[in-house]
């Protein structure tokens, strides 16, 4: 299904931003627990847990492995939200000083276009 509505590099892209968002959570579950609060890794699995159950018995009938990507996308980013409330409240800090600027942003978009641009080379 994926092939036959979305391009190949599209679904990519959507596991891509899957995986950032895999291994922005890894690393603040990794932070949470060096600073002493080992608990909220847990927490964040626990909380993504519905999500992913509940999102691969809508999508993965209806769109086969986009619905998986989705799913992915959808589960990894809610359990790195809640590693970062964790690390933000653990830290004392405003969700400005927790996230990237946005020319911080525009940086790190450049490099994405720029690696995206190679690829098609």
């Amino acid at each position: 299904f994926c092939s036959a509505v979305f391009p190949p590099c599209r679904c990519a892209l959507l596991l891509f931003l899957a995986g950032m968002a895999l291994h922005l959570g890894h690393l603040s579950g990794e932070v949470l627990r060096g600073l002493g609060a080992p608990r909220w890794p847990l927490f964040s699995q626990i909380v993504a847990f519905p999500v992913t159950v509940a999102s691969l018995m809508l999508l993965l009938p209806r769109w086969s492995i986009l619905g998986a990507g989705v799913r992915s996308l959808l589960a990894y980013s809610t359990a790195t939200l809640v590693s970062l409330m964790g690390v933000r409240r653990l830290c004392q800090l405003t969700w400005g000083e927790l996230l990237p600027t946005k020319t911080e942003y525009i940086v790190l978009m450049d490099v994405v276009r720029s690696a995206l641009a190679r690829l098609k080379r």
